[in-house]
């Protein structure tokens, strides 16, 4: 008996409990409020405050030097943004022992020269939500 109870115990230690949600609304709308800010300081071209919206694991990848030459190029390329409306968007929230919050955020964004889509792929680190990924495509479409 006292062999079966030690063997329950590293079952259930080895076993992982785990709640997850997906594409809930309210998770959605967590993560719209960092792409909110984004843009907002973007449109302000505050690009010095912007970088606090980025995981430290973005910047191991892309230094804060490329991500204002991409910033340019957009600039250059695509004009100053005058909207922006989410086009995608999926989350997954997983609570419990293997605990993790992943959001990506796909949003077409109106420019003056040409139009661009940009995809945010976020994911929850302590108590806030951080840019571990961003990606721009020019639309084609949109003629100078």
């Amino acid at each position: 008996m006292k062999y079966l109870s030690v063997l329950l115990l590293l079952l259930m230690y080895s076993c992982s409990f785990n709640t997850t949600r997906q594409n809930r609304e309210s998770d959605k709308k967590d993560a719209e409020k960092i792409t909110q800010k984004f843009f907002t300081l973007m449109k302000q071209n505050n690009r010095e405050q912007s970088y606090e919206l980025f995981s430290s694991r973005f910047f191991k990848v892309t230094n804060k030097e490329k991500l204002n030459d991409m910033f340019d190029w957009t600039q250059k390329e695509g004009g100053a943004f005058s909207n922006y409306s989410l086009s995608h968007w999926e989350t997954l929230v997983v609570n419990g022992t293997d605990s993790r919050s992943e959001y990506l955020l796909t949003y077409y964004v109106t420019r003056e020269k040409m139009n661009t889509e940009e995809i945010f792929s976020m994911q929850k680190e302590g108590d806030s939500i951080k840019i571990v990924g961003y990606k721009i495509n020019l639309d084609m479409t949109k003629k100078r």
